[in-house]
């Protein structure tokens, strides 16, 4: 491992995920897989400190720089925060982005989370392009 403890400008060993930097204890279990157990720990979803509270933290992090660089570009109203990290991170998770993005970005896009479980990136893009088959195969104004 690098370094012993010290921690890099932003997005340095942050950008690295949980292994990396920190330097601090490391929880004896893993977080229950994907699927399995049917939530968050219990440590999540009240947003105590401990290992998965610093995981949300970085993950939040990363995400809401991430979003702050599409969010002064696109000024979009809501943004919506999908996928299955989104899912297993619930509502203390989209708390700690909207926290963060509100100290990075101007303007405070609503924050929400996603319902479709499953690629919903590519089920957006299949539900736009349908929307735009049909308004050309049955377009009535020519």
């Amino acid at each position: 491992p690098r370094g012993g403890g010290a921690r890099g400008p932003a997005g340095g060993a942050r950008a690295r995920g949980p292994a990396a930097g920190g330097g601090g204890a490391r929880p004896t279990q893993p977080p229950p897989a994907a699927g399995g157990g049917g939530g968050p720990p219990e440590a999540v979803e009240q947003g105590e400190g401990g290992p998965y509270g610093r995981l949300l933290d970085r993950f939040a992090t990363g995400l809401a720089t991430g979003l702050a660089s599409m969010v002064a570009v696109l000024d979009p109203e809501v943004v919506v925060l999908s996928g299955e990290l989104i899912a297993r991170g619930g509502e203390p998770l989209r708390a700690r982005v909207a926290a963060e993005l509100a100290e990075l970005a101007a303007s405070r896009p609503k924050l929400i989370t996603g319902e479709v479980p499953h690629r919903p990136v590519l089920r957006g893009a299949l539900e736009s392009a349908l929307a735009t088959t049909r308004d050309e195969v049955f377009d009535t104004s020519r």
